[in-house]
């Protein structure tokens, strides 16, 4: 597996690994160095509540897309909030959740629903993604809404503007797939980790 890091800003990669195929990005996402102010945009794959404190701790600031299976606390009750109940009713959310974990961080949600026809390409995408294990009622009527999770106070950005700065994640989702399609890996995978460094680098 390769796991990179780019900077946005100065649009150059600042990192690379490259690791047995067994480090998925659960067990890589810890290895990221965070520095006070960073504002870090990831795939759910690398989410987990342990990720979302140590940016608080750090000082630095993350987005995430909201992952199936999390559960979320009311602040004040502490009981769990029934996510689907609340964007039914009220279909744009932005409120303080809970985190079920030990240090119960508290973290920044906010939703807004999308079109039908966004919602159900979602769906078609997780069904044939689950292979043949058919997704719960519940994971397909959420993909109804665009669902974000941040350190991002109100008054530093709303969700339109939260929306447009994930959406810069994509360059380096594009990237992944110009190597894909041009670096012929099932060559490259037989040659050196320091080889591939090279290789990745020049490109």
């Amino acid at each position: 597996r390769i796991q990179a890091v780019y900077d946005l800003v100065s649009l150059e990669f600042v990192h690379f690994s490259v690791d047995a195929y067994s480090r998925n990005d659960l067990a890589a996402a810890p290895a990221l160095q965070l520095e006070a102010g960073d504002l870090v945009l990831r795939d759910r794959g690398y989410l987990t509540n342990g990720e979302i404190e140590r940016h608080l701790q750090a000082g630095a600031h993350c987005i995430y897309r909201h992952k199936t299976g999390t559960t979320y606390l009311n602040p004040i009750t502490r009981q769990p909030l029934n996510l689907l109940k609340l964007l039914q009713k009220r279909r744009h959310l932005d409120l303080s959740v809970m985190l079920n974990n030990e240090q119960r961080t508290v973290v920044r949600l906010v939703a807004a629903p999308v079109d039908e026809a966004t919602a159900a390409l979602r769906r078609m995408r997780a069904k044939k993604e689950t292979r043949g294990h058919n997704p719960s009622k519940e994971m397909l009527a959420l993909m109804g809404w665009t669902i974000f999770l941040t350190t991002i106070t109100p008054a530093q950005a709303s969700f339109e503007s939260i929306l447009a700065i994930y959406g810069l994640r994509w360059r380096i989702e594009i990237i992944f797939k110009s190597w894909k399609s041009h670096l012929n890996f099932t060559t490259l995978h037989r040659v050196s980790k320091i080889q591939l460094h090279v290789l990745l680098n020049v490109r």
